[in-house]
């Protein structure tokens, strides 16, 4: 998480969608150095595999309006910028190695 921070700010980014999939938690915002991060959820006795989160600049994190976590596999995050208003998903699909029944609930 360092390293993925560290890019950011090198890079100057203020949001990243990134896919956790050992990351276990009960979802929400966590506050990490200067960045702000909210994840979905994935239930702590269920194996780490699936969880999509986004990472926000400190500047970004004062627009967001609201986010909500769906499922495991979704996240989304509405943001206002003066009189913009961006809603951002965030998805974390199965690939196709997945059985077919995993694939079609998704």
């Amino acid at each position: 998480m360092d390293d993925v921070c560290e890019l950011m700010k090198d890079r100057r980014l203020d949001i990243l969608c990134v896919n956790e999939t050992k990351r276990k938690s009960s979802g929400g915002a966590i506050k990490y150095g200067s960045f702000d991060t909210c994840w979905s959820g994935i239930n702590q006795s269920q194996r780490g595999c699936r969880e999509v989160g986004y990472i926000l600049s400190e500047k970004l994190s004062e627009c967001v309006n609201g986010y909500k976590c769906v499922s495991p596999r979704l996240l989304w995050l509405r943001i206002k910028i003066k009189l913009t208003w961006i809603f951002i998903l965030g998805v974390y699909a199965p690939d196709m190695s997945k059985p077919l029944e995993e694939r079609d609930e998704y």
